[in-house]
C-alpha cells in the first residue's frame, strides 16, 4: 500500500534513522549548549538585576545619609549663626555699657575739674577782694576824707574790682 503511494521503506528508513540522528547530534551539540548559554545569561542578566537593585538601594540609602548629614549641617550652622548673633549682641551691650560708664566717669572729672577752678577762683578772688579792702582801708585810714570822698574812693575801689 506504501508502494503505492511511491514510499520506499528502506529510504523512509534511512532518512528517519538520518533525522532522529541529525535531532540527536542537534541535540547534544547545539541544545544542550545553547541552553547552557541561555540559562548562563539567565543567570548574569539575575545577577545584575540583583546588582542593581542593590546598587539603587545603596544610592537611596546613600541619598538618605546625605540628607541627613546635610541637614544636620544646616542645624549646626543656624546654631553657629545663632550663637555668633547672640555672642555679638551681648559684646555690643558690654561695648555699650563701656562707654556709657567711661562718658560717665569723665563727665564726673570734668564737674570736679570745674567746681576745683570755681573753688580756687573764689578763693582767688576772696584774696583779691580782701586785699583791695585793705588797700582801700589803708587809703581812707590815711586820709581823712568826707563822705563824698569817701563814696568816691570805694566806686573806685569796686570799679577797680569789677575790671579786674
Amino acid at each position: 500500500m506504501f508502494e503505492a503511494l511511491g514510499v520506499n521503506w528502506q529510504l523512509l528508513i534511512f532518512q528517519v534513522f538520518n533525522f532522529l540522528l541529525l535531532l540527536f547530534l542537534l541535540h547534544r551539540i547545539l541544545y544542550r549548549p545553547i541552553l547552557r548559554m541561555m540559562d548562563q545569561r539567565r543567570e548574569r542578566i539575575s545577577t545584575d538585576l540583583d546588582e542593581a537593585r542593590q546598587l539603587r538601594e545603596a544610592a537611596a540609602q546613600d541619598r538618605a545619609e546625605y540628607q541627613r548629614q546635610l541637614e544636620q549641617v544646616r542645624d549646626e550652622s543656624r546654631a553657629i549663626l545663632d550663637e555668633a548673633s547672640s555672642v555679638a549682641e551681648r559684646i555690643r551691650t558690654e561695648a555699650r555699657q563701656q562707654a556709657d560708664e567711661e562718658r560717665a566717669r569723665a563727665i564726673e572729672r570734668a564737674r570736679e575739674a570745674i567746681q576745683r577752678e570755681r573753688d580756687h577762683a573764689i578763693t582767688e578772688l576772696r584774696r583779691e577782694v580782701a586785699d583791695l579792702a585793705i588797700d582801700a582801708a589803708g587809703q581812707v585810714i590815711r586820709r581823712s576824707l568826707d563822705s563824698a570822698e569817701q563814696r568816691r574812693l570805694v566806686e573806685e575801689v569796686l570799679a577797680e574790682v569789677e575790671s579786674r
